[in-house]
């Protein structure tokens, strides 16, 4: 299908014939969705605007992208809100993480900050009700990248995506390993916490003076 012959021509990095081969996927998806009006077709045009969205972002169009992001998010809201269904929030979440990380890129740290927000809160509900390992392992990645959105760090939220790793690990060293993702926020941690120990010592030079 084309949406398959879009996706692998992105897998390689051929944006343009990706790009190409999305819009002949909407453009069928786009006419059938307008004569049955089913949730899946409507349900793939959200998905074609996500797709086209990160082909954009990839071209370096932020513009464009948060535009594409947009709309597939708009559908999103709508089929959540009609059919309840949870995978709808999934879906949500997924392009409010992506349009946090365009406003990031933008340097748009406030509107960046709003959509981490709205992201962390979908997946904090995901993960309460479904508990999966992707569940968990996305709301670590959201919890991180709020947390280095901005100087100082946010040492909470660090804390919070190092044990949910650690926790992982514990129920699946085999199949899934973060060290990586440990290793890069004990960094940032340790970080703060001599900022913090430095803080302190100057503050009590300080009061050894007064």
């Amino acid at each position: 299908s084309y949406h398959q012959l879009g996706d692998f021509s992105y897998v390689r990095e051929n944006f343009y014939e990706a790009e190409e081969y999305y819009k002949k996927a909407f453009s069928l998806d786009k006419q059938l969705a307008a004569e049955t009006e089913t949730v899946e077709s409507r349900n793939n045009l959200s998905d074609i605007y996500n797709k086209l969205g990160n082909v954009e972002r990839k071209r370096g169009n932020f513009n464009k992208a948060e535009e594409y992001y947009r709309k597939g998010l708009s559908l999103s809201e709508q089929l959540a809100e009609e059919t309840g269904m949870f995978e709808f929030r999934y879906d949500m979440a997924y392009t409010y993480e992506s349009l946090g990380d365009i406003s990031r890129t933008r340097g748009k740290l406030d509107l960046s900050k709003e959509f981490y927000f709205k992201c962390i809160n979908l997946r904090e509900q995901l993960t309460e009700e479904h508990k999966t390992i992707e569940d968990y392992y996305d709301l670590a990645k959201s919890y991180y990248s709020l947390a280095t959105l901005k100087k100082p760090f946010d040492k909470d939220l660090l804390e919070k995506a190092l044990n949910i790793y650690s926790e992982l690990e514990k129920k699946c060293p085999e199949e899934f390993l973060y060290s990586e993702q440990k290793e890069m926020i004990k960094s940032k941690l340790n970080q703060i916490n001599k900022v913090e120990n430095f803080k302190k010592w100057i503050m009590g030079l300080k009061k050894r003076k007064e």
